[in-house]
């Protein structure tokens, strides 16, 4: 589980994570949440200020799979493009944000990223959900991720 963002709901999507029994790998702009993430349960911490391209040690040689479900806890949803390469097949990736620009995709850049996976990744595909309100119908969806 990747969660973008150690503000208050990072604070809260690192705990739920970790007791849910997920290994936990956040991203934050900056270095210095790293101690407040380890505390709350993180397993990895990687830093994305001034980084293009996330990648995760041992990822591209196959000896671990990349995150399956990545959830933004930012203010705004940054560049995705950055995360692709963090991603394992058939990610979910889940904007918990309030931003009031349109989410984008960028979608020639995920075909690049598609086009140099290895052929096993190709199925490598962004999962948005957009919960609209009222309360009940998100406390839905989120129960039935939960159930995952």
């Amino acid at each position: 589980m990747g969660v973008v963002g150690v503000g208050g709901l990072g604070h809260l999507a690192i705990q739920f994570a970790k007791a849910m029994g997920y290994t936990v790998i956040v991203y934050s702009s900056t270095d210095s949440k790293r101690e407040d993430a380890f505390k709350l349960g993180a397993d990895e911490f990687y830093t994305t200020k001034g980084v293009e391209k996330l990648e995760l040690p041992g990822v591209a040689e196959g000896k671990r799979e990349g995150v399956n479900c990545m959830i933004f806890t930012t203010t705004e949803v940054p560049d995705l493009k950055t995360f692709f390469p963090a991603l394992a097949p058939q990610a979910w990736v889940i904007p918990l944000t309030a931003q009031m620009k349109d989410l984008a995709i960028p979608y020639v850049p995920l075909s690049f990223y598609i086009l140099e996976c290895p052929r096993e990744q190709l199925l490598t595909v962004l999962i948005l959900q957009v919960y609209p309100l009222p309360c009940r119908r998100l406390q839905t969806h989120v129960s039935q991720f939960i159930a995952l």
